[in-house]
């Protein structure tokens, strides 16, 4: 598999009711995600978030399943990407999915569970299915998470030994053992690969102190990533540029992701 989809279809012509399931850099992939639709004129975008920090598909199932409220849902807009109080409000999936009737949801899975093939399985599916039910039209994609930085100390790090290039093998192999081979996926998101690629010129400039979560160079990168394999559309009339990314960043990830569309899986090296 090379091309990042199926096939050439995404959602309606500028028209998507977008979901966004998973964990906090799943939230973060989505928070610019409003004003770069908006500015390249996309015509109509409803955006929502289901989160949960630290969270796996496991975790996701769990919650779909029983219904329980214990996940976290906003409605980004333009002007605001979420309310403070939304984050400390738990709600019921069946409550999220019927909302709107999602055409596009996009879900990750946590960081260090790459390598744990049942939640790649039945796992898996059970959410998709609870999603399925409520949303029937709905097209799924795959967003395979960035290797954490180099020097980071978090627990999940030390699933792939605080190997950056073994945690980015092992994000880009659920893509190729689990995720391409089922039919249920409409394509991926390949967000290891651009933030890899990126890292071979500026370093580990992508992500705040923690050394887990994505700083404003990597949540701009990476929704200009999710808008052209949802849409389907170019970027080249894009000119929004939020405040603190750094536009040098900005311009080399929006000239390398058509390159990835047609192939996630291999880096490119901009050192040279």
């Amino acid at each position: 598999m090379n091309n990042v989809l199926r096939s050439a279809d995404c959602a309606s012509p500028r028209k998507m009711k977008l979901l966004a399931v998973g964990h906090s850099n799943c939230r973060l992939s989505a928070m610019e995600l409003c004003p770069i639709f908006h500015n390249l004129n996309y015509e109509d975008l409803t955006l929502g978030v289901i989160y949960r920090g630290d969270s796996d598909f496991a975790i996701h199932e769990h919650f779909a399943t029983t219904n329980e409220a214990g996940v976290v849902y906003h409605r980004p807009t333009v002007e605001k990407f979420c309310d403070p109080e939304e984050l400390n409000h738990l709600v019921d999936y069946a409550s999220i999915l019927d909302d709107q009737p999602w055409d596009t949801v996009v879900l990750y899975q946590g960081g260090g569970s790459y390598k744990e093939e049942a939640q790649f399985g039945e796992t898996l599916n059970n959410l998709l299915d609870v999603i399925q039910k409520h949303c029937p039209n709905a097209k799924f994609f795959y967003g395979p998470h960035c290797a954490y930085p180099v020097t980071s100390t978090t627990p999940s790090f030390g699933k792939y030994d605080f190997d950056q290039q073994a945690m980015h093998e092992a994000s880009l192999d659920s893509v190729r053992k689990f995720i391409w081979p089922n039919k249920r996926f409409s394509g991926i998101i390949p967000v290891t690969t651009l933030l890899q690629s990126l890292r071979t010129k500026y370093g580990e400039a992508f992500h705040v102190e923690d050394k887990v979560h994505m700083n404003i160079n990597g949540v701009f990168a990476v929704g200009m990533l999710w808008y052209a394999v949802l849409t389907g559309l170019p970027l080249d009339g894009l000119t929004y540029l939020p405040e603190g990314a750094s536009p040098e960043i900005a311009a080399d990830a929006k000239a390398i992701i058509p390159r990835l569309l047609e192939d996630p899986f291999t880096l490119i090296d901009l050192s040279k």
